[in-house]
């Protein structure tokens, strides 16, 4: 009986000395790795959402920085090109070369246009023109209104000479953010004067101009901007068509939607989550602002 007691606890002994067996160490690796899946998942989805809120919100400064420079009238250029016109226009541009510095005889700074998805091969790019104007109208009167000024972007269109001056400034937005491309063009970039949306590709933010009494003199009133969608622009127009459709559309929109009541509306998708961002610039209850809704679980703002 003694030597079965001590075989018994001698095989016990083995038993808890052992380890596991192959199953057991399958079934822990398993269990592992899940774990190590679900937390990487876990963190990457953190990381792409923190991406995507970055992206979104450096945005958001940018256009409102632009806003800034065109209310306090910034020019951040060498001005290494000429601009000249006569009362009422045409706006003629010329380079003077990489080092020259140019003139501006009867042409003034006017604004800045933004043009979304600039290019159907990136995305991602959207590009800033400078717009330029003429100083008088055909009377040869100070202007008072883009709508007379003849504006025209300072940078070249499809018939252009080579080597016409270009101070477009273009930005890749960061993280995978990209305008929205959902298959109706009005919920990815529109704006909205009171009825539906309208689709739209670009958007202009110019100064006010001066106004004068009937003696010749100026009259007093603070600097306002105005935000004018650009009709006949649309997303995904390379750069040099996007500056004829500008040319040929932004005095015509300046005369009969500048200000829409509810803003111009682009939607943002983020790039590696279920997530996206509407920026409206400008509308009736807040004209000088740029203000941000991020939508989660839809790439298409809610809409």
């Amino acid at each position: 009986m003694g030597g079965q007691r001590t075989t018994g606890r001698l095989l016990h002994k083995w038993r808890a000395q052992r380890g596991f067996t192959i199953v057991e160490v399958l079934i822990v690796l398993a269990i592992t790795g899940a774990l190590f899946v679900a937390a990487a998942v876990m963190i990457s989805g953190s990381q792409n959402r923190a991406g995507f809120n970055q992206a979104v919100q450096q945005l958001q400064s940018q256009i409102q920085q632009v806003m800034n420079d065109v209310s306090t009238g910034y020019f951040p250029n060498s001005a290494n090109f000429q601009c000249s016109a006569n009362a009422g226009g045409p706006v003629v541009l010329s380079s003077v070369g990489a080092n020259g510095q140019g003139a501006n005889a009867g042409c003034i700074f006017a604004g800045k246009v933004l043009s979304f998805q600039l290019g159907t091969s990136d995305p991602q790019k959207y590009g800033i023109f400078t717009v330029a104007a003429a100083q008088k109208n055909a009377a040869g009167q100070e202007v008072t209104s883009l709508a007379t000024a003849a504006p025209k972007v300072v940078a070249p269109g499809t018939s252009s000479p080579a080597g016409f001056p270009d101070i477009t400034t273009t930005t890749v937005l960061q993280n995978g953010l990209a305008v929205s491309t959902h298959a109706t063009p009005s919920n990815n970039m529109a704006y909205n004067n009171g009825g539906g949306d309208v689709a739209v590709g670009a958007v202009a933010i110019v100064p006010s101009f001066a106004s004068y009494a009937a003696n010749g003199n100026i009259t007093s009133g603070s600097q306002q901007l105005s935000i004018i969608p650009i009709t006949g622009t649309s997303l995904g127009m390379d750069a040099k068509p996007a500056a004829d459709a500008i040319n040929s559309n932004l005095a015509a929109s300046a005369g009969s939607i500048a200000n829409p009541t509810n803003g111009v509306s682009i939607c943002f998708a983020s790039g590696g989550t279920d997530e996206s961002g509407l920026i409206t610039i400008g509308g009736a209850s807040h004209p000088l602002s740029v203000t941000l809704k991020i939508s989660e679980g839809s790439k298409t703002c809610g809409k």
